[in-house]
């Protein structure tokens, strides 16, 4: 391996923002491009790619190792995650204590993000054919037989795309987890330090499971249940999303009537989407996915709220045209109680009308070919690999029957899994229990929908050495940096060797947008004790850095 200087695209990003961040780290940052076997039983198979990016210790005579990052997904590039702490804590204030700690952490370690073979700047896969998809509805109110096989049809084929591809196979954790020990090799550390979030949890476990010998701090954020198959998992998405929609941002939008205009109790607004026509349901449900991020929560209230108005609309307009149903928005006042929300509320129903007239009046419109590229094709891969699934059709559409009535936002997608027609999985997961007896810290959100906390805590019965960290009343997917100084402290600690004295440690979660209290009014004090030097910029800073972990 040789560490070279970086081509400043190599995030796939080229502005000004990066190119004063590539010139302030300087001779820190350094790329590699590692050779990994395809196949580690049977290296014969040939070499696939592996590319890394390091920005190095901070102050390199204290330097204790490495930390590596995963993003999840899977299929998430994790290249752009090595600046992630390098962003967030550079900022952090050498006066306060939590300031120090986090500066101490970029002066004592190497940040080390790469892109997982599949994705990014490694060996890419994709999956891809001429044959068309079948143009199916996911919408509860669309559920019938003729989309369910529709479903199984594209599930197919996608699988069929996939293993046309030599390099399908060898895209799983079992792999992945080999390629980490040869970096970790590689830059001469004797133990693996690691910050995996979502599926990145997963990953991590898969790799503690594998060489538990060789694991120092290990730090899952936002936890799957890894003492389970990849399946479980997937199968309990839709519950634990559904509940963050009623149980969470529910309420909060009925707390807030005049902002919204959804009702006054949370029962108001949870009639809201079933009470859509079946083709805006399917054109919002796209939208539904910000149940993963809590700073989006007041975006995804006025998706809901722009769904109701375009639907309105669309019933209220004398011809089914984009022009006729957008003079039916303009000419209908649908908040007159608050002339700017009612502006907003039709400018996002105009968002939603763009896509509706794409996907329902565009007489053009034509089937799509099968085409699996960027996160997805890895994605798929890893879903199919790593565990054995359920391969009777039969199943996944009783499920998405069964789930579109319960979960109606999110339920019908399962049927189409192309895991069904999968030709085998071809990983094998070591036993849990391989890493009982290290102590590695969990990070979990109480009502995370994404990876549901009765998941997380699964997992975390199996680790009878490890601690965990619970943020309650937050849904937040990716929690840390939180900007606080519950989490962030005791997170920050365990990475530089002092965990928890308790097993489980709970923290405080950030109210939602509207439920804030007002700012402090002495700003001169706040600033001199915050733990950043530009509290604000590090918010932003963390956001951005944050939307790497949870979109796509």
């Amino acid at each position: 391996m040789k560490w070279e200087v970086c081509d400043p695209t190599i995030l796939g990003i080229d502005d000004e923002a990066t190119k004063a961040r590539w010139q302030a780290l300087g001779d820190r940052v350094r790329c590699a491009n590692v050779r990994v076997p395809l196949d580690y039983q049977n290296t014969a198979r040939g070499d696939a790619s592996v590319h890394m990016l390091r920005v190095s210790a901070a102050t390199p005579a204290k330097r204790r190792g490495a930390i590596f990052f995963n993003p999840g997904g899977p299929g998430l590039d994790g290249l752009g995650l090595t600046f992630g702490l390098v962003d967030a804590f550079g900022g952090s204030n050498p006066d306060n204590a939590q300031g120090k700690l986090q500066l101490r952490l970029l002066n004592e370690f190497d940040m080390v993000g790469f892109s997982p073979r599949g994705t990014g700047a490694s060996s890419r896969l994709q999956c891809a054919t001429n044959e068309l998809m079948k143009d199916v509805e996911f919408a509860p109110g669309s559920r019938n037989a003729q989309n369910a096989d529709g479903m199984l049809y594209n599930a197919r084929k996608v699988a069929e795309a996939c293993e046309k591809n030599p390099l399908t196979p060898y895209i799983n954790s079992e792999a992945t987890a080999q390629d980490m020990d040869l970096m970790r090799g590689l830059l001469g550390d004797e133990k693996l330090n690691y910050v995996g979030y979502s599926y990145g949890t997963w990953l991590g476990a898969w790799y503690a499971s594998r060489f538990p010998e060789r694991v120092d701090r290990m730090v899952l954020d936002s936890s799957m249940d890894f003492s389970e198959a990849f399946e479980i998992n997937v199968l309990m998405q839709p519950a634990g999303k559904q509940r963050v929609l009623d149980q969470v941002i529910a309420p909060y939008a009925a707390r807030h009537p005049d902002v919204f205009n959804l009702g006054t109790t949370a029962d108001e607004v949870r009639a809201v989407y079933p009470s859509l026509s079946a083709h805006v349901q399917e054109v919002l449900m796209d939208q539904m996915e910000l149940v993963s991020t809590s700073k989006y929560a007041d975006a995804l209230v006025h998706f809901v709220a722009g769904a109701r108005v375009l639907d309105r609309a669309i019933a209220a307009s004398p011809q089914l045209t984009p022009a006729s149903i957008e003079q039916s928005l303009n000419s209908y006042v649908f908040v007159p109680s608050n002339p700017k929300v009612d502006a907003g509320t039709r400018a996002i129903a105009k968002l939603l009308l763009t896509a509706y007239s794409e996907r329902w009046l565009n007489p053009l419109r034509a089937p799509k070919p099968v085409a699996l590229y960027d996160w997805r094709a890895p994605f798929q891969a890893i879903v199919c690999n790593d565990t054995p699934t359920n391969t009777d059709p039969r199943f996944w559409v009783d499920v998405g029957d069964r789930f579109s009535k319960l979960y109606p936002a999110f339920g019908s997608k399962m049927t189409q899994n192309p895991c069904i027609y999968w030709n085998q999985n071809t990983a094998t997961k070591p036993p849990v229990s391989a890493m009982g007896a290290l102590e590695v810290l969990l990070v979990q959100a109480e009502n995370d929908g994404v990876t549901t906390i009765e998941g997380a805590h699964k997992a975390f019965s199996h680790l009878p050495h490890s601690k965990e960290v619970t943020v309650m009343q937050e849904y937040q997917h990716g929690l840390y940096p939180y900007l606080d100084s519950c989490v962030d402290t005791a997170v920050t600690r365990y990475l530089l060797g002092e965990s928890p004295g308790e097993r489980k440690t709970v923290c405080a979660g950030h109210p939602l947008p509207l439920d804030r209290p007002a700012p402090a009014s002495d700003v001169t004090a706040k600033a001199t004790t915050s733990t950043y030097v530009d509290p604000e910029q590090a918010r932003k800073t963390i956001d951005r850095f944050r939307e790497r972990i949870v979109h796509r």
